[in-house]
């Protein structure tokens, strides 16, 4: 990695990552020809791929490493104080800062999905604070055009998965004033709902479909994570 970033007179440099599941079976993460391809990994591209719900894995699961002369002389640091995100906040600010990413296609690490492991499900108190993370990032940094259209993504995904997330909890609880209200606020939430959770909102609404129709069933359902809740992505 170090001779990669060397090559492109990069100060940061990312590789790819291998993915064992529960079966045990090694996976990776990103296509290798796909990384190839990269000269380096922008701003815009890293913001890009870390839009909620888009696909199960985003760069932001990449472990960079930093020229520390850099990382000194922007001040960057671990934000400690967030609950998720810490990782995604460095590495986009550095890129902010200027910081140019070098690529390596092969795998030099490996990311373990255990079960029941909390890292992999999003709760609100998170979704908020990467919401606040991303808010404080807009102020100490300007954006060129492409990064700023792929922030705006990245945050109406964020604003999703929030309402999903309340929505989810408000079926658990049968509140079905809640739910209705969430869904009529954020209709893109309804859409990230599972077919386990679909049939049980359908349920909850059994006694009043029966006086007036709720409407159709819904003819897609979009994929979602383990837990009938968004992964978190690394950002």
């Amino acid at each position: 990695m170090i001779a990669r970033a060397s090559a492109a007179k990069a100060e940061i440099v990312v590789d790819n990552v291998d993915v064992v599941p529960l079966d045990g079976q090694i996976k990776r993460m990103f296509d290798d020809a796909h990384l190839a391809t990269l000269e380096t990994l922008t701003l815009s591209a890293f913001i890009g791929s870390n839009v909620l719900f888009q696909s199960e894995h985003n760069y932001g699961y990449m472990k960079p490493i930093f020229e520390r002369r850099f990382i000194e002389e922007h001040g960057l640091r671990f934000d400690e104080s967030l609950p998720i995100g810490e990782d995604y906040l460095l590495l986009a600010s550095a890129l902010a800062k200027g910081g140019r990413c070098a690529v390596e296609p092969f795998a030099g690490y490996t990311y373990y999905i255990r079960s029941g492991s909390i890292s992999r499900v999003l709760k609100l108190h998170q979704v908020d604070a990467m919401l606040a993370a991303d808010a404080e990032f807009l102020q100490n940094h300007r954006l060129d055009a492409d990064s700023m259209a792929a922030q705006a993504r990245r945050h109406r995904s964020i604003e999703d998965a929030r309402s999903f997330i309340i929505l989810v909890d408000q079926i658990k609880a049968r509140s079905l004033s809640g739910a209705v209200k969430t869904a009529w606020r954020n209709p893109a939430a309804v859409r990230h709902l599972r077919m386990p959770i679909a049939v049980r909102l359908r349920r909850l609404m059994a006694p009043f479909t029966a006086i007036r129709p709720f409407g159709p069933p819904p003819k897609t359902m979009s994929r979602t994570t383990p837990g009938n809740r968004p992964h978190k992505n690394k950002g």
